[in-house]
């Protein structure tokens, strides 16, 4: 909602953090149409950049990954704020794309699909009362 936004995951610069996820393999003939697709979706402060992803299914295997990295300086960038803030937020907020309680389950349930348990992501659900 305008004036309402919601909570996403956003990745930010840090040498020291770890980002657990998927990487899809776009066809080369699609690549220019996906990748259009995404800057336009991402264009609220991203921006695309090739990072090093270390592959699960493949140990000791690294590739080059393209993925879009939010700036603290846009003025969209809501940044940290105490739990039970962010908790409120997202109960109250609802966009183009859903509500955003939907997404925080989504997020959850996605790594959880992955084997992940984040901290952080299992106690803003428990916050926004997400089981």
């Amino acid at each position: 909602m305008p004036g309402a936004p919601g909570r996403v995951v956003t990745l930010v610069k840090d040498s020291d953090a770890t980002t657990w996820g998927v990487a899809y393999r776009v066809p080369r003939l699609t690549r220019a149409r996906v990748l259009a697709t995404l800057d336009h979706r991402e264009k609220g402060g991203y921006e695309r950049q090739t990072v090093p992803v270390e592959l699960r299914q493949e140990p000791n295997t690294t590739i080059a990954a393209i993925t879009y990295v939010g700036d603290p300086s846009n003025p969209h960038f809501l940044g940290p704020a105490p739990l039970e803030t962010m908790a409120a937020q997202i109960r109250g907020s609802r966009g183009p794309s859903g509500r955003n309680i939907d997404y925080l389950t989504n997020l959850r349930d996605a790594l959880r699909g992955l084997g992940v348990r984040d901290p952080h992501v299992e106690a803003l659900c428990l916050a926004a009362g997400i089981e």
